[in-house]
């Protein structure tokens, strides 16, 4: 079963993406990622594609008390539908 996260990097550095929207298996492996960076410009993976400078991370995500515990991230679950329609709008874009 798969689980789904948006999350946002609250300042980061010149260059890097600054939201992300991740669909992860059951062992917290991402299969599908969408980065979204400050100037509109959005890079995408999984195992058969790759675009805008996106890969998948090699480590399972950290679970979500984790990842909130660091001030500079903000994250959340998110629905299947809602990382569908983010996936399907970055492919159209990449």
């Amino acid at each position: 079963m798969s689980t789904y996260i948006y999350s946002k990097w609250h300042n980061p550095p010149a260059g890097f993406p600054f939201e992300f929207y991740s669909e992860m298996d059951a062992r917290r492996y991402e299969t599908r990622k969408v980065e979204i960076f400050p100037n509109g410009k959005m890079g995408v993976a999984s195992d058969k594609l790759s675009a805008g400078g996106t890969q998948l991370g090699l480590v399972p995500v950290p679970e979500l008390e984790e990842i909130r515990a660091q001030p500079e991230f903000f994250v959340k679950e998110i629905s299947a539908d809602e990382f569908e329609l983010k996936w399907k709008e970055a492919t159209s874009r990449t």
